[in-house]
Parts: C-alpha cells; structure tokens; sequence
C-alpha cells in the first residue's frame, strides 16, 4: 500500500497522511510532489499539494483515509517551489499548508485544471508601429511602450498605469490589436538586462556587500529619499538574474507599484510581473503561471 504526505489549508502546524488507490495513478502520471489532490477532511473534500511519497505511515489502518482524486498530471509546484514554502512557513511560523494555500492563484486552490487559462496579448498594428502623432498622451505613451517592449498582456500594461479605456480607444483606432495566447504556448527566455548607470561609492559599497554574500541574508540601507537606494536594489537584482537566480521586491502599497515597476522595466525589459490585490482573479493567474514557466524572473507584489 501506498501513502502521500499532504498539505492542507487549515491552522494547524503539521502536515496530513494520506493511502492512495493504485487505479487513481496513471502509468503515465505518476504521483509525483507538488501535485494536488482531493481528500477527505472532517465532513468537507479539499484540496491538499502532495509534499512526499511514502510506504509506511503511523496512522491506524482503521483511521487513515483515502485520496478521493489525483487532480493534476504534472506537478504545479517543483521541489525548490516546496522547498521555499517549507522554508517560509518555518520563518514566519506559519502552518505550510496555508502557506502552500496562500502562494496559490485562486482557480488552482479550488482545484481548476491550469491548462484552462489563456492571455490577452496586445501588439502594434501596422499603422500602430509607424506611433502616429496623437492628442492623447497616455495613447502616445502606450504606443511607444509596445514599440519598445514589443507583445505585452494586458496585465502588464495595466501595470504599467495603462486604463482599460486607453488600450479600447486605441483598439478602436486599429492602432493595437488584441488576442489570445495560452499557457502552453508560453516559452522561457533568455533573460536580458538594459545599461545600468554609473553607481556612486557608497552605492558600490552597498552592492558589493550584498552580492558578495552566501545564503539567506537581511540588509538595511540607510539613505533619505533621493538618495539611490532603489539603484542599490536593482544592482542587487541584476546580479540574481545574470547567476540565474529570481527576485522578489516587495513595495509597501499598491500606489507606488507603478513606479517601480516602470524603473525595472527599463532596465529588465518583458522581464517583470506584477502581483497585488488590484488585480482580477483571471489577471492573477495568468502573472502567477508565467512566473512559474519561467517568463518572468522578477516579481513586483
């Protein structure tokens, strides 16, 4: 007989065991960690991610439930992805499972199949591309973005402070055109970093001091407004990406996500997501799925 290990979304610290059916596993889908499952809890079926495979468990045979289904065909988190929740609910002493829950969208939480999703993608029209001289600035803008970023979803330019009202107008204007792209279409990129700027010595300091560590480190920059310490941030991200690392930044209010994230965009171009509560469901997933393939290596939030 065969067990899973499982996280749950409940206020407990601990994790869940679980026997499994072998006619729920398909040869050619293994069970495998990071793969959700529906099972038994109390009066209630939830969804649980499967964080180990075991062939033994301390729970009585006449106690222990059974896995109700296998939801997914290949893991939707990898080890490293489970490895850094665990890692996280340690820190800030948190149960995993609502730790697994929380960094979940939430069509996969209810247990949606993700192969579902799908972007809306705007690009240049021919028209588009020759950036016609306009009255509206914020469509002038929008247009020079695309020239500059090329394809972009909605999302991103939502993020980027772009109203669904300009992106119709210039839709309207035959300007921009707008369609459909899905998930399996999505393709890792090389990630790519624009000229960054002279750095001052007490900047060079800094970098140097947070790039040259090892491991999981905190650092306090001391500065007034004005100072460069966004600039020491994002030498410190460029160095995560070119070593093939990601980044995280984190802003204290939505307000000021628009500015930030056009600072990094500058420098990471087709490179930055955007997660906030500002955003629809269908917009949250669509950011969470092409960070996870990979797309995108920096994420504002």
């Amino acid at each position: 007989m065969r067990f899973v290990e499982v996280a749950i979304k409940v206020p407990l610290p601990r994790t869940f065991d679980y026997k499994i059916d072998e006619q729920l596993i398909s040869p050619s889908a293994p069970i495998m960690p990071g793969m959700r499952v529906l099972v038994p809890f109390g009066n209630q079926k939830k969804v649980a991610v499967v964080l180990a495979l075991k062939t033994h468990t301390d729970v009585p045979e006449n106690k222990i439930k059974e896995v109700t289904e296998v939801i997914d065909q290949t893991p939707i988190l990898s080890s490293q992805h489970l490895e850094l929740l665990s890692f996280t609910a340690r820190y800030y002493c948190y149960p995993l499972g609502e730790t697994i829950h929380i960094a979940l969208p939430g069509a996969l939480r209810q247990g949606e199949n993700p192969d579902k999703t799908s972007i809306n993608m705007i690009s240049l029209t021919e028209k588009g591309a020759k950036v016609p001289s306009l009255k509206a600035k914020t469509q002038l803008n929008l247009l020079k973005q695309l020239a500059q970023s090329g394809k972009s979803s909605i999302t991103e330019l939502k993020a980027l402070g772009f109203s669904k009202k300009t992106i119709d107008a210039l839709i309207d204007k035959e300007l921009i055109t707008q369609s459909i792209e899905h998930d399996n279409q999505w393709q890792s990129v090389a990630p790519t970093v624009g000229t960054k700027p002279v750095l001052n010595k007490e900047q060079a300091v800094a970098c140097t001091t947070i790039n040259q560590s090892v491991g999981f480190k905190s650092f306090l920059l001391e500065g007034v407004t004005g100072s460069g310490k966004t600039e020491v941030y994002i030498d410190a991200i460029q160095n995560c990406i070119l070593t093939g690392r990601r980044a995280i930044v984190l802003v204290p209010e939505i307000a000021l996500t628009h500015q930030i994230i056009a600072r990094l965009a500058s420098r990471f171009p087709n490179k930055v997501a955007v997660l906030h509560s500002g955003l629809r469901p269908g917009e949250r997933f669509d950011q969470w799925w092409k960070i996870k393939s990979g797309e995108y290596p920096i994420v504002v939030g």
